[in-house]
């Protein structure tokens, strides 16, 4: 799967995302299609990168619709007086759009 910048729609054959699907139409074979979008969201804890990951994913649902994977972009360590106060994730979001 090729992976664009944030906000671009990629088309993306199935083939790619999981295992070869066909079907027969009309006697013709026809490959489906799967149209992905790839969306950049940031979500912050007080607790770990796992909750902040897990918070920012359950956020993103709400809204966003058929979320298929997410990887973190970055992460970034909130710091006051000497002490950690928060865990910030920068995540990439994807989905299929209807």
């Amino acid at each position: 799967m090729r992976l664009g910048t944030a906000g671009t729609i990629i088309a993306v054959p199935e083939l790619r995302l999981s295992r070869i699907q066909r079907r027969e139409t009309m006697g013709a074979r026809v490959a489906t299609t799967t149209v992905a979008k790839v969306i950049e969201i940031t979500a912050t804890s007080e607790e770990s990168f796992e909750d902040a990951i897990r918070c920012g994913i359950a956020k993103a649902a709400e809204t966003v619709h058929g979320i298929t994977g997410a990887w973190v972009k970055e992460q970034k360590v909130l710091v006051e007086n000497g002490s950690i106060v928060g865990f910030r994730v920068d995540l990439k979001l994807t989905f299929v759009l209807d």
